[in-house]
């Protein structure tokens, strides 16, 4: 799927075959707030909610910007097996409700790839990432336990990630730097673990 010079309207609402596709460029679904209905999907309900559920394990290239602010609401995709970077603002102010990755080949979140993701509810296969970009998931509705232990450097390491999020637990037992308000806002929050050794850790922690 292309990128934004060959972008669809924000009037779309149903996109057929994605399931096959290996690549989505830069903003190819920017916008498209409307967008309910794409690919092959099975749908069932949870608590009351219609869950729609894909399986994506073609795409290996996930471009910045490529969900950012599409519908997708309560959308579960599968099986995203190849990709190894989550992009820039990949899927920021989404609907998309789970994600699930191979933890052997997801390597990179970047800057704002979940932000304002209000129905983001888990991710997983995520144990593998090596880099977690400024705000990832601020004020999203991500929820849950998460460890990363390949982040390590400071450069690896963004600001704000976990802001005004759900988790419970986390997990950063090899990073030695931990930038400012990295959980500043997260009321559910119950246990974090950080490096002993850690020598640098941000102001507004929590």
């Amino acid at each position: 799927v292309g990128t934004e010079k060959d972008g669809f309207t924000t009037s779309l609402t149903t996109v057929e075959g994605l399931e096959k596709v290996t690549k989505i460029g830069k903003q190819a679904f920017y916008g498209c707030e409307k967008l309910e209905n794409f690919g092959n999907y099975t749908e069932s309900e949870v608590n009351g909610e219609k869950i729609k559920t894909i399986k994506m394990d073609k795409l290996s290239t996930l471009s910045a910007q490529a969900f950012e602010c599409a519908g997708l609401t309560n959308y579960v995709i599968t099986e995203m097996k190849l990709v190894a970077t989550v992009s820039s603002k990949a899927f920021r102010k989404s609907g998309v409700r789970s994600v699930e990755f191979s933890a052997s080949k997801l390597k990179t979140i970047d800057t704002y790839a979940f932000e304002l993701c209000e129905k983001l509810v888990s991710l997983t296969g995520t144990e593998g990432v090596t880099k977690l970009g400024n705000y990832a998931f601020t004020n999203s509705a991500l929820s849950g336990e998460y460890t990363f232990s390949g982040v390590k450097t400071a450069s690896n390491l963004g600001y704000s990630v976990f802001e005004n999020t759900k988790v419970t637990k986390v997990g950063l037992p090899n990073a030695v730097n931990i930038k400012s308000s990295m959980f500043k806002g997260c009321s559910e929050l119950v246990s974090v673990e950080l490096n002993d050794a850690a020598t640098d850790v941000g102001t507004s922690l929590f």
